[in-house]
């Protein structure tokens, strides 16, 4: 089989792969390094870095540690640089022009900084979500393409015109297929809760033991970034969210004579609201109420749903019905030995 024969087939299989029934973007990343940057000739390795707004920077994609469980990637995590400045190297001028490029010798560039890394010869190709389509939006990230420096110079394999032209092409056909998984209801699932730590690890765990990913504020690292930023950013991670409605605080009307009502927190309140005007279908949002709280909400979060929710004997059943009806991928968990 010639080499472009081999591009072909891989480029086919990742097409096939990518179109299949609720393939997240993670999968597709997956699908693509192992087909199309390790497997389809184009090179002899590569890599995908993500643009992380959160922390404006590219950030080596390797979900679930799989470049290393795959073998892909040799010795500890902790032995490769997994985060770069947006200025940085071949793939942060690629990032910032937003075009591809080449370097033929990297180490006579004169951003080249030496890592260990045996690479010679690199393509760098931004990769640019169709539905981003206004100047200030920044790419989604950059795929990088890498031969590695021979002994002899003979053997050092460099980038033909027509294998740059045949990873444009691939790059591009990533582009379109995680524009499109992009556009389908994400499988994590967002969290607000207040000061009940027991009512949120009680559904972190039923949420976690049925495969599904969980995102609260507090477990983030902070960045320096403004709160709202931060959670809008979260927020389009998530395809649904639960709020733990939980009695933290207490309060009345001012003109009341009436016993102070249990009451959530107000940045509950507030971070509801805003979950609320984000996921626009207010049917992706379910209300947990634990105890006795009043469940005084803002006229816009109206027509959500809401459950009573047990944290020490919590109806599972409810939980499950919840993601099935927001399409959320979920497995049983496994039986207890």
């Amino acid at each position: 089989m010639t080499d472009l024969a081999l591009t072909m087939t891989r480029l086919n299989d990742f097409m096939e792969a990518a179109k299949r029934e609720s393939r997240s973007q993670s999968e597709i990343l997956k699908h693509f390094l192992r087909m199309i940057i390790f497997d389809a000739d184009l090179s002899e390795s590569g890599s995908i870095c993500e643009y992380k707004k959160s922390d404006n920077k590219l950030v080596l994609f390797n979900d679930d540690n799989f470049l290393f469980e795959e073998g892909y990637l040799q010795g500890k995590k902790e032995d490769w640089t997994s985060e770069f400045a947006l200025h940085e190297g071949l793939a942060g001028r690629a990032f910032d022009t937003r075009e591809t490029k080449y370097s033929n010798d990297v180490t006579k560039e004169k951003w080249y900084l030496d890592k260990g890394e045996p690479i010679k010869s690199m393509v760098c190709a931004p990769i640019k979500l169709p539905s981003r389509r206004s100047k200030d939006n920044k790419p989604f990230g950059v795929a990088s393409f890498h031969n590695k420096a021979a002994v002899r110079q003979e053997d050092t394999r460099t980038f033909s015109p027509d294998t740059i032209a045949a990873i444009n092409v691939a790059v591009n056909i990533l582009s379109f297929a995680l524009d499109l998984a992009g556009s389908l209801p994400s499988t994590n699932v967002f969290i607000v809760h207040g000061r009940d730590t027991e009512a949120l690890e009680s559904l972190q765990r039923i949420l976690r033991k049925r495969g599904v990913k969980t995102i609260t504020v507090g477990e983030e690292v902070g960045t320096g970034q403004v709160i709202l930023e931060q959670f809008e950013d979260l927020l389009n991670e998530c395809g649904a969210g639960f709020v733990l409605w939980t009695p933290d605080d207490e309060g009345r009307l001012r003109a009341e004579a009436s016993p102070y009502n249990p009451r959530a927190r107000q940045n509950v309140v507030f971070e509801a609201g805003f979950l609320a005007a984000l996921f626009r279908e207010r049917k992706r949002i379910s209300f947990l109420k634990t105890g006795p709280v009043e469940l005084e909400l803002p006229t816009d979060v109206g027509g959500v749903k809401w459950e009573d929710f047990n944290p020490e004997t919590p109806t599972v059943k409810r939980i499950e019905a919840i993601l099935t009806q927001w399409g959320i991928d979920w497995s049983p968990p496994a039986p207890a030995r």
